[in-house]
This record gives C-alpha cells, structure tokens and sequence, in this order.
C-alpha cells in the first residue's frame, strides 16, 4: 500500500514509513548501524528498480592488530552477485578510514584517511542487497555513518 504526496510516496508494506520520491529524483539512504564487529547489508524495496550513486561508510579499526580491506558486495533478490568491488588499499589497527564507492570515478584514489573506489553503472532489480564484507574485521571493529545515495524507478 502506499501513499502519495506532491513530490514523494511512502510506502507501507515493506519499508514501513519510509519516504521514496518521485521516480528518478535521488535519495540519501542512511544504513542502520550495525553491532560492533559486524558488516552492514541494507535490501532495496522490493516493488522499484534501483540506480545505485554512492555508498559511503566509515570503518574505525580497534587496537586488534590486522589488515582491513573492505569490499563492496552488490546481489540480486536471488542472492547472486551482480558485483563486487574489493578495495585496493587496506586499514590497519587504530585508524579511521572513510570509504566511498561512486560513480563516475575511474581510478581508485587513496588517501591517508580514506580511499574512494568505482562503483559500477548497473540499474538493480527490486529487493536487491548493497552489503560490505571486510577481511580481518575485528570483534570491536565499527562500521559508522553508512549511507547510500540511490534513485529508484
């Protein structure tokens, strides 16, 4: 069931509550925290397509020592990956990194607080997964202030 406004619809089924603008206009999605030490998956609305900009999150690494390397992971509603986009640079203990994923960007840029990665120009299906999966995360790891800017049809 949904509800329309001027310039936005929400829908009451699967995302209760959640405001979805017009077709094509973007919108910041913000990702729930998840517990420290755990990634973080977010599922599109089942009934609309989606045109993924941007994925940003930020990673604070614990005193555990390792090595870090994030990957973006992007799946079906069946659970196949449509695309993965493993980082080329790594994090290591006691650092906070921003990681970004964008469109348009052609060749990774790392930075001593942060890399910013391609992100492939694909349309998803309804009730497609965004998720990153971090080799050598640690128990107390976090990941924090995860967004995604997306455009649904």
């Amino acid at each position: 069931m949904a509800t329309t406004s001027a310039n936005a619809t929400v829908h009451t089924g699967v995302n209760p509550g959640w405001w979805v603008p017009q077709e094509g206009l973007p919108l910041v999605v913000p990702v729930p925290q998840p517990v420290a030490g755990a990634e973080w998956t977010w599922t599109g609305p089942t009934d609309r397509l989606l045109s993924l900009s941007t994925v940003y999150g930020k990673l604070v690494s614990s005193t555990t020592a390792g090595v870090r390397r994030p990957s973006l992971v992007i799946k079906n509603r069946n659970d196949t990956v449509l695309a993965r986009i493993d980082a080329t640079a790594t994090q290591g203990a006691t650092k906070t990194h921003h990681w970004t994923w964008a469109k348009g960007v052609t060749n990774t840029v790392a930075t001593t607080v942060g890399l910013l990665l391609p992100l492939p120009d694909i349309m998803l299906p309804g009730a497609s997964t965004i998720s990153v999966t971090t080799v050598a995360i640690a128990a107390t790891d976090q990941w924090e202030t995860v967004a995604l800017l997306v455009k649904l049809y």
